[in-house]
């Protein structure tokens, strides 16, 4: 029947790896992909095997019926780690990553320089977006590191467009995380960056403190997952941010079933389960890194 999807009777989606799903094989062949009956299991079976940037690519490029939800990974596909030759690699559909869509996507990808690494060519973001990456993974990580303000300082020089930068910016409501960030930067390092030094956010300097800057690993213990605010402090974008939130605490049965497989039981209580978890990890890891130092001066 034409428009209907057939399933190979190898298809089984359980909680346990699984084939892929026969339209993720049309999607790797790079043939049109067949329509999806089953978004929920297209979703899941293109998680595990790794295909869900490519996925979420394609579907922009061919309407194979997924709706807005799959397409994005429950709104929350930004990113996802790929093995290669025992190194976990951080692979990201898009170059940023604050938890909200920027704008103009492919305007970014499509600012891309071609460079040769160990002999393998390969493309790269420009300087104009690894610097706003940049300044937004050290607000990410609370100023802690100070490998992040060597990235920056190294990037900023003559050659920076920083008028697309700063447009851009404002564009998807970040002018204020780009501005504060160079201050930050700028004043660590005794360096100039183009900053405007008449525009200040009190609410985000109140949210970044100096206390916790260049604390390495301490710092990070009270971060507060500091990187959930950046989506509700970008200006024009907080409903935007809402419905991120929202995806983030009641995250769809199928990402709870992929991301804590060994819980039975039903929604709720493996939501339960899978968070417990997680705050129980985090804690011990910041109880290790209190013992290291404190962040009273």
């Amino acid at each position: 029947m034409a428009g209907e999807l057939v399933v190979g009777p190898w298809y089984r989606p359980t909680r346990t790896m699984a084939r892929p799903h026969p339209s993720l094989i049309d999607i790797a062949a790079a043939r049109p992909v067949a329509p999806v009956d089953d978004p929920s299991h297209f979703v899941v079976s293109a998680a595990e095997h790794r295909m869900a940037g490519l996925a979420s690519w394609v579907a922009t490029q061919q309407d194979y019926g997924l709706d807005q939800t799959a397409k994005h990974d429950s709104g929350r596909l930004q990113g996802f780690d790929v093995p290669c030759a025992g190194v976990w690699v951080d692979m990201h559909t898009d170059p940023v990553k604050v938890g909200v869509a920027l704008p103009r996507p492919d305007e970014l990808w499509a600012r891309t320089e071609r460079r040769t690494v160990r002999g393998i060519p390969c493309r790269v973001l420009d300087v104009e977006t690894s610097i706003l990456q940049a300044v937004l993974h050290l607000q990410e990580d609370r100023f802690s590191e100070l490998i992040g303000f060597a990235d920056v300082a190294r990037m900023a020089d003559d050659a920076v467009d920083w008028g697309w930068l700063e447009s851009y910016a404002a564009a998807a409501g970040l002018s204020v995380h780009l501005n504060e960030g160079l201050r930050v930067i700028s004043e660590v390092l005794d360096i100039e960056l183009p900053y405007d030094r008449t525009v200040s956010s009190r609410i985000w300097r109140r949210l970044w403190p100096e206390t916790s800057r260049l604390r390495g690993g301490v710092g990070l213990t009270r971060k507060v997952r500091t990187h959930y605010w950046i989506p509700f402090t970008m200006a024009g974008r907080r409903r935007e941010a809402l419905r991120w939130w929202r995806g983030v605490v009641w995250p769809a049965p199928e990402m709870v079933s992929y991301l804590h497989p060994e819980a039975t039981g039903p929604y709720l209580w493996k939501l339960v389960s899978y968070r417990s978890k997680l705050a129980w990890s985090r804690h011990r890891r910041n109880v290790q890194q209190r013992r290291r130092g404190s962040l009273a001066d």
